[in-house]
C-alpha cells in the first residue's frame, strides 16, 4: 500500500468516531489532489504534496472529533499551527515517512494559513495554491474576495494549469 493511501486510511478512522462527515473532510481530499496535480506541474515531491493536502486542515478535522481525541484550544487563526503538531503526531504514529519528510510535510501544513502573501519553499507554496484554488472551485462567491492574497493565488494557478478565467 502506498504512503498517500496508508494516511488516507488513517485519516479514515476519526470519523469512526463521529457521527457525520464535516465538510472538511471533502475540502482536504480535494487539496490533497489539486496538490497532486500542481507537484507534478512543478516537478515537486508527489507524494510529499499529496500528504501534506491530505494533513493540511487536520486540525479543522479534530476539532469535530470525540473525546478523547478532540482538540483543547481550536481557532481558526492557529489551525495551521496545531494542524502541523497533530500532523507530526500521525506521520510518527504511522512510520511511513522519514524525519525530513515529517518536517517538509509538517512545515507546509503549519504555513498553509498564515503566509498567503509570502513566498516558501515548494511543497509550501503548493499547499497554499491548492487551499485557495479548493476554496474558491468550490464557492463561486469567494472570487470576490481578495482575502490574504488569495485572488493572485487564484489567477496565477488559472494561468499555470492554462485555464482561461473569465474571473480576470
Amino acid at each position: 500500500m502506498n504512503r498517500v493511501w496508508q494516511l488516507h486510511e488513517h485519516i479514515n478512522t476519526i470519523f469512526t468516531r463521529i457521527n457525520e462527515m464535516p465538510p472538511v473532510y471533502i475540502h482536504i481530499c480535494q487539496v490533497s489532489q489539486i496538490c497532486t496535480l500542481l507537484a507534478i506541474q512543478r516537478g515537486e515531491n508527489v507524494e510529499l504534496a499529496a500528504m501534506a493536502g491530505l494533513l493540511h486542515d487536520i486540525a479543522t478535522l479534530r476539532k469535530h472529533d470525540v473525546e478523547p481525541y478532540k482538540i483543547q484550544g481550536f481557532t481558526k487563526a492557529n489551525h495551521g499551527e496545531l494542524g502541523a503538531e497533530i500532523a507530526m503526531e500521525i506521520l510518527i504514529e504511522l512510520n511511513i515517512t522519514s524525519q525530513e519528510e515529517n518536517e517538509i510535510i509538517c512545515k507546509a501544513v503549519g504555513n498553509h494559513y498564515y503566509s498567503f502573501t509570502e513566498t516558501d519553499n515548494p511543497i509550501d507554496e503548493i499547499v497554499k495554491d491548492a487551499d485557495v484554488f479548493a476554496h474558491w472551485i468550490s464557492s463561486v462567491s469567494a472570487l470576490s474576495n481578495n482575502v490574504r492574497g488569495n485572488r493572485n493565488r487564484w489567477d496565477r494557478v488559472c494561468r499555470e494549469l492554462n485555464i482561461k478565467n473569465k474571473q480576470e
